[in-house]
C-alpha cells in the first residue's frame, strides 16, 4: 500500500442482509442510512475543515450513478472516513460546482 498517501484507512464489511437486495433495494438502505447522517458534522484531520454532510451529499450517494456493495458498505463507516481522509484535489472545481465544495 505505500503507493497511496492514505496513512489511515478504515475497514468495513457488507452487511449479510444487504446481499440478497436488488439495486433498487440497495439504492433505499444507501439513501435512509446517508439521510441518517444529515447536519452531522465531522472535524477532517488533514485539512482541519469542518465537514457537515447534507440531503445533497445523501441524494448523490444513493442516486450518483451506479450502486454495488462495496459502495454501499461505505456509508455506515462514512463519517469516519471523512475524518481521516487525506485532501487530494486532482482536478479543478467545476463551473456548476457549489461555493462549498473544495475540488
Amino acid at each position: 500500500m505505500s503507493q497511496y498517501r492514505q496513512n489511515i484507512i478504515p475497514q468495513t464489511h457488507i452487511p449479510e442482509e444487504w446481499k440478497a437486495l436488488t439495486s433498487k433495494e440497495l439504492r433505499i438502505v444507501v439513501m435512509e442510512r446517508a439521510k441518517g447522517l444529515v447536519y452531522e458534522k465531522v472535524l477532517n484531520i488533514d485539512t482541519g475543515i469542518e465537514i457537515e454532510f447534507s440531503v445533497t451529499n445523501a441524494r448523490k450517494l444513493a442516486r450518483g450513478g451506479a450502486i454495488y456493495l462495496k459502495k454501499a458498505s461505505l456509508v455506515p463507516i462514512l463519517p469516519e472516513l471523512v475524518k481521516v481522509a487525506e485532501y487530494s484535489n486532482f482536478g479543478q472545481r467545476k463551473e456548476t460546482d457549489n461555493p462549498e465544495v473544495l475540488g
